[in-house]
Formats: C-alpha cells, structure tokens, sequence
C-alpha cells in the first residue's frame, strides 16, 4: 500500500510509515486493500475480455468447414435424388416383345421391359395381311412396370384372314434419369402350326428302369428331331409279367428339337410289374410355322 501522507509504498501490514512517520490509518489500509483488490479483479476481467479473442479463428474455421460439410451433402442428395427420378422418354429400344402365334386360335403376347418404367402406354397392332381393314390394335396403360417383369396379353385370331405380325406404335412412358439407352430394338415372333398328328419316327425313347421304385417303373426320356409344342401323346407299356398298359402322361408345353424330355412313368399302389419296353402311339403336337424377328 501507499502513505497517505507522503506517497511512498510501504508495507500492507505496517502501523506506521517508514519514511514519515505518520501513522498509518487503519481505514486506509482497508481502502487500500479495497483499491488492491477492485485493481486484480479488474485485471482479471479484461484478461478474460482479452482471451476470447484468442480463440475466435477456431470458432470461425468450424462453423466454414461445417457449412462446407452441409453444402456439400445437400448437392449429392440432390443429385441422387435428381438421377431417381423419372424423367428420361423410354424408346422403342426398351421393350423387348416377344410373341407366339397359335394359327386360326390366338396369339400370346408377351411384353417385358428393360428399365423400370412409370406410365407407360403403348399400341399394340396385329397385323392380318389380307385385307387392310383387318388391322386390329389395342392400347396397354401400365402406372408401373418393374424392369424384368413381362406383362402377358392375349388376343383371339379371326379363321378367315392369316396372320402377318405383331408391333408396338405410339410408345410413351417415364424411366429414370440415369437409365441405361439401348440401341437394338428386339421383336422376336413364333408362329405355331395347327395341332397335327406327328408319326412316331419322330421320336427316340430311351428308357431307364434304374430309377424305379414304389411309385413308378422308372424314366422314359423322349427326343423329338423337330421343336414342337403342345404333345400329346400316349404311352404303350409292356410287361414280363403281365398285359400292356396304356399311361397317359401330361401335355408337354415346349420340346425343342434334339433334346431329351423325362417322362414320369407312373404306377398303381401295389403294382408289383415289371416295365419290359414301351412305345408311343396317338401323338399330335404343333411345329414351327414361321419365325419372324423384327429389329
């Protein structure tokens, strides 16, 4: 603290000034400690005020780095949800169609796209060559196609005018931005003669009795040297041990030429016999008419 009286610092504790002699009011030496203690607080406070300003380009580098962060994310998910959308015309180029004509029946259509689409709609013609007025069409509206999924259609042929071919006019629909364009366009019809009878030359059996257990004789494996479609047929079966047979196995859908087809040969409960041989007879099927590709 300092003398009151002649301004030299003496001792906080001291009774009387060194240098004067004067003595030393106690009131003074509380003002003093008073005026001691407001000055370190007051040093205290701007120190505090003084050391903030040390901190504030942390503050400032992180709050730009984070809007950076946020920025940044914001145009990725934007343009992820941009690429999403639907918002790319599909073309011809992304339906594949895929027919078979059944002759004076009908014609399966099958439709199946490449991309996912949303709304699609399209044209259908089917094409009777003779008379021009024969062209009949119908529209598909589809809200949704997932990619892969065919849409079937099936249309009743007319006996009186022979058929030409299927094809897609007016197409329209949404796929998305980042979709993928195709540049070959694939249209692909079988036309299908009329069920016929079909000799038996035809066919080559091979039959495996190794396979044989309590519910059939065993395996008739079946080769055709043409494709056909829709057989029919009927199976002789003889026996070592008792009188033929006739088994009537299920239509096979599809036999494509040189290919072996398994037969199931099925038998009674209890049936103890012995399958020896077998042969075909009252068989019918359709052949392969026509193949129309359109690209």
């Amino acid at each position: 603290m300092f003398c009151p009286n002649c301004g030299h610092e003496i001792d906080n504790n001291a009774k009387f000034c060194k240098f004067c002699g004067i003595q030393v009011n106690v009131t003074d030496q509380n003002n003093n400690k008073f005026a001691n203690l407001e000055t370190e607080e007051t040093n205290n406070e701007v120190g505090d005020i003084k050391n903030p300003k040390k901190h504030k380009w942390p503050i400032a580098v992180t709050i730009i780095f984070l809007a950076i962060i946020i920025t940044v994310g914001a145009i990725l998910f934007f343009t992820n949800k941009n690429e999403d959308e639907f918002g790319k015309n599909i073309n011809a180029n992304d339906l594949v169609l895929e027919y078979t004509v059944y002759t004076g029946s009908r014609i399966w259509v099958e439709i199946t796209p490449l991309v996912d689409i949303q709304d699609l709609k399209v044209e259908i013609f089917y094409f009777q060559n003779s008379n021009i007025l024969r062209q009949d069409h119908e529209w598909l509206e589809v809200d949704f196609l997932e990619k892969g999924n065919t849409y079937n259609l099936s249309y009743d042929l007319s006996n009186s005018y022979p058929f030409d071919r299927v094809r897609l006019f007016s197409i329209s629909g949404k796929k998305k931005n980042n979709s993928e364009d195709f540049t070959e366009c694939k249209r692909t019809g079988i036309i299908k003669a009329p069920a016929e009878s079909l000799n038996s030359n035809l066919f080559t059996l091979r039959l495996d009795t190794t396979e044989a257990n309590s519910s059939r004789y065993g395996i008739l494996y079946v080769t055709s040297s043409l494709d056909l479609w829709d057989v029919n047929f009927q199976i002789s079966e003889f026996f070592t041990n008792k009188a033929p047979v006739t088994y009537i196995p299920d239509y096979i859908d599809e036999m494509p030429a040189n290919q072996e087809i398994a037969v199931e040969l099925k038998k009674m409960i209890s049936d103890t016999g012995v399958i020896e041989h077998v042969s075909l007879r009252s068989i019918s099927g359709r052949t392969t008419e026509d193949i129309i590709i359109d690209e």
